[in-house]
């Protein structure tokens, strides 16, 4: 792991995090982990176009098929585009 300062940081932010993580039962640093995991996350892929291209490369989208699966492979990168 590796450590970072951050200088600066808006009062209001701070108190946002401080109330979020009491809210929570945890600590600022463990608060302020969780917000910057969950921000550096990949975006959720768009699902329209996602459907266009599976459906471009394999000519429809068959009614058996799980599309909620699917679109979880191809977010996590183990997709079938």
């Amino acid at each position: 792991m590796t450590d970072f300062l951050v200088r600066g940081i808006d009062e209001g932010v701070m108190l946002r995090l401080k109330e979020r993580a009491r809210r929570k039962g945890r600590s600022l640093q463990q608060e302020v982990h969780e917000a910057l995991e969950r921000a550096s996350r990949p975006a959720a892929p768009d699902v329209e176009r996602l459907f266009a291209q599976f459906d471009a490369k394999h000519g429809g989208i068959p009614d058996d098929v799980d599309l909620v699966a699917l679109l979880r492979e191809e977010r996590d990168g183990r997709g079938w585009m």
